[in-house]
């Protein structure tokens, strides 16, 4: 596959935020229901102690971070890094490299 090069830094640091955030939570694959929703208040609710607002305001938005999480914590490195490289590539291409990857 080429990758591009201005796409690659990025896709680094994006990769290395989802470890460290993995680490942070200690966010494993084989997480427990109970153990995700717990999680996903735990962080609702930081996010109305800074920001204000109702838990519901935010919860949604907690548990789609908490699930990606999940998902990409049973990832290699290396699978890791070329998850969040796709991810931005989709964002950075036009539409004839779109039509190419369908």
């Amino acid at each position: 596959m080429d990758y591009k090069q201005e796409l690659l830094g990025t896709s680094y640091r994006k990769a290395k935020s989802v470890l460290e955030a993995c680490e942070r939570h200690e966010v494993v694959p084989e997480m427990e229901e109970s153990m995700i929703e717990a999680l996903v208040i735990k962080l609702a609710q930081a996010k109305v102690d800074l920001n204000g607002g109702k838990l519901s305001d935010y919860i949604k938005g907690q548990e789609w971070y908490v699930r990606s999480l999940v998902a990409k914590a049973g990832l290699d490195k290396k699978a890791l890094l070329k998850a969040e490289y796709e991810d931005l590539n989709i964002e950075n291409s036009d539409f004839d490299e779109l039509a190419g990857m369908l």
